[in-house]
């Protein structure tokens, strides 16, 4: 019935250090051995990705939160949309004092208009930006704020008076920290999901997807088995399909794989 499996990795396939488990990788590789395709989401660049796991537990890994496709077995970063530079500068400058750091995302790397604690500059993917932004395609920007910053409003300022992006909250299961992030209209996991399937010949409806966030939950919404994690926030688990057994620190992907569906198509 499935023949596609997908999973985020914060909180969801990685444990709280950051980590893949041994059996976790094992469990994976098997089942893509198997002939399932396996994709990682994430809305890290891939540069970050790598710093964390083994890629070649993956076909493919959707990057920036959707925004491209990198295909592992040839190298490949496929971009599906990005946000133009005038419109990143115009944010940057509308906003400034308000947030206490901008950062652009690239298909590669974090590019930062300064340092602080969240991201440091001792953190080889922290790249300071030095200069435009303009050898690079701006795929994602993330606008921070001092902890308990209510900012509604400037989400909806923004929508409001850029229409080419979508700005919304991000926040993951195991993080109270929030911040503002910025996308190319249109764009998100679910999107960028249904895309490669296309190009595979998979329907949303024979994919498994695994998540905890708030950005996974209009994927969960959509693919045939969407799985929250146990310890995914409770609006994730409201609209998910299930809900694993064991958390993120204890294999719960691969559990729930192991238990739910069969090792062939």
């Amino acid at each position: 019935m499935y023949k596609l499996i997908a999973t985020d990795f914060d909180d969801t396939l990685l444990t709280d250090e950051k980590k893949v488990s041994k059996y976790t990788k094992k469990t994976l590789l098997k089942l893509k051995n198997n002939g399932y395709f396996i994709v990682g989401a994430s809305a890290r660049p891939l540069d970050v990705v790598k710093t964390f796991l083994d890629i070649n537990i993956f076909d493919y890994i959707l990057i920036n939160n959707g925004t491209a496709i990198y295909d592992v077995s040839n190298g490949v970063t496929n971009i599906l949309n990005q946000i133009d530079i005038t419109l990143a500068e115009s944010i940057k400058e509308k906003y400034k004092g308000i947030y206490s750091n901008i950062v652009y995302c690239s298909y590669d790397n974090y590019y930062v208009d300064r340092y602080d604690d969240k991201y440091p500059s001792n953190k080889k993917y922290n790249i300071r930006l030095k200069t435009k932004l303009n050898d690079r395609p701006i795929l994602r920007i993330n606008l921070l704020f001092d902890d308990n910053y209510n900012f509604d409003n400037i989400i909806d300022d923004i929508n409001s008076n850029y229409s080419d992006v979508l700005a919304f909250t991000m926040r993951d299961s195991k993080s109270d920290s929030k911040i503002i992030t910025i996308m190319p209209n249109g764009v998100n996991k679910a999107n960028t999901l249904k895309i490669l399937g296309k190009d595979l010949n998979i329907d949303l409806s024979e994919m498994i997807y695994f998540g905890d966030g708030l950005n996974d939950i209009d994927i969960i919404n959509k693919v045939g088995l969407g799985v929250a994690m146990i310890n995914a926030l409770d609006e994730v688990k409201e609209k998910a399909s299930d809900i694993t057994k064991y958390d993120n620190n204890n294999d719960g992907v691969v559990k729930y794989l192991e238990k739910n569906i069969k090792e062939g198509k």
